[in-house]
């Protein structure tokens, strides 16, 4: 936008006005993990050895006496020397998931406060392979069950339809018969209460399926996260693909922004559903100043 003007001195300028987004902006983020340099920690062979939470990470604290503090908001692989890796992704790059490489949260993470949450997260599913990209489970309960948790996985099918749901820790499922298998979306939003539970991808709120969210049990208080795996000793669910970013509100936010926003940094921006195409419009990434002088003599 190039708002022009006249002088005192009788010379033409003008503000060259570039409105940016920054994913703060629509609600309180718990999460949020991305490609920065100070949050995916790759070691010289591409592994990713730390995923650092770019909000929330608080570096371990050893003091000469007393007991340690550990280090807040980040995730380790769940298999010592067993790395997901840096691999090309839409604009830039991402991490790539395998059989049995993930990533777990080293300390109890608060997903909500509300009850309430809505996720994002940039990346696609092997459309041979079923899996668990993302999940949250309360600690201390039975090992190798799905007791207490919630995840979001992929379905692959030897007949259609393909699907990707979420599951709960009640047994109910909020599954959509598609498929992500590019560079795209998946958001998910629970609601609080018996309210609905929603799956979009690509911000598509035409394919969305949803259930009420009657028997699931609530989302506060902190919970061990995985990425790329449901409890590790559920051998059967090990996602795989790639996943490029990750962020989470501790609120039902709207997706129409955050939406726009993630399309355009990785590149799948005409992907994101049409009913955002102004969104993508006004708001852009940028990191520069907002507004430019650009003054001219007439």
């Amino acid at each position: 936008m190039s708002i022009s003007f006249r002088s005192q001195a009788g010379k033409n300028n003008s503000f060259t006005y570039t409105p940016f987004f920054r994913p703060e902006q629509v609600g309180n983020l718990t999460i949020w993990l991305n490609m920065d340099s100070d949050s995916a920690i790759f070691d010289g062979n591409g592994n990713l050895t730390e995923w650092r939470d770019k909000l929330r990470y608080v570096p371990a604290v050893v003091p000469e006496r007393g007991p340690p503090t550990p280090a807040q908001g980040y995730y380790i692989p769940g298999r010592e020397n067993d790395f997901p890796t840096r691999t090309s992704f839409g604009n830039g790059n991402g991490v790539l998931f395998t059989a049995n490489k993930y990533m777990v949260s080293q300390a109890n993470v608060t997903l909500t406060t509300s009850d309430s949450c809505t996720i994002f997260i940039v990346g696609f599913f092997d459309p041979n392979e079923s899996g668990v990209m993302f999940s949250f489970k309360v600690p201390g309960l039975t090992p190798g069950s799905t007791t207490g948790e919630g995840r979001l996985q992929y379905d692959q099918v030897s007949d259609p339809p393909q699907t990707i749901g979420y599951f709960d820790v009640a047994g109910a499922a909020t599954t959509l018969s598609t498929m992500l298998n590019t560079p795209g979306l998946l958001i998910f939003r629970i609601q609080s209460g018996t309210g609905p539970q929603t799956i979009y991808i690509n911000a598509d709120t035409t394919t969305s399926g949803s259930i009420n969210r009657d028997g699931i049990a609530s989302l506060d208080g902190g919970k061990t996260i995985y990425i790329g795996h449901s409890d590790p000793l559920n051998t059967d669910l090990p996602f795989s693909g790639k996943i490029a970013e990750i962020l989470v509100y501790d609120s039902v936010v709207a997706i129409d922004k955050v939406a726009a926003y993630l399309g355009q940094k990785w590149g799948f921006g005409s992907q994101i559903s049409g009913d955002f195409a102004d969104t993508r419009v006004f708001y852009p990434i940028r990191s520069g100043p907002i507004f430019t002088f650009n003054p001219r003599v007439p």
